[in-house]
């Protein structure tokens, strides 16, 4: 009998030891988890400026070209 109990103490302590370890491993993951959210919210901010960059730069060129046009069609 006592042995028995013996073997279940130490089976406990060592399914305690390993919920410990899994916890430990959740709590960095999760960490992890976090850390890659904002890197993607910060890159997913980056290409709005990049797009907002293009067009802005794709409206001034329209507008150049427009303006070379008209300026040619005064001079014929």
């Amino acid at each position: 009998m006592r042995q028995a109990l013996s073997r279940v103490e130490a089976e406990k302590r060592s399914l305690q030891e390993e919920l410990g370890r899994n916890e430990s491993r959740a709590t960095k993951l999760e960490v992890q988890r976090l850390s890659l959210e904002g890197d993607l919210q910060r890159l997913q901010m980056i290409l709005q400026e990049k797009d907002s960059h293009i067009q802005v730069c794709s409206i001034s060129h329209i507008k150049s070209v427009s303006y070379i046009r008209i300026a040619n069609i005064c001079v014929i």
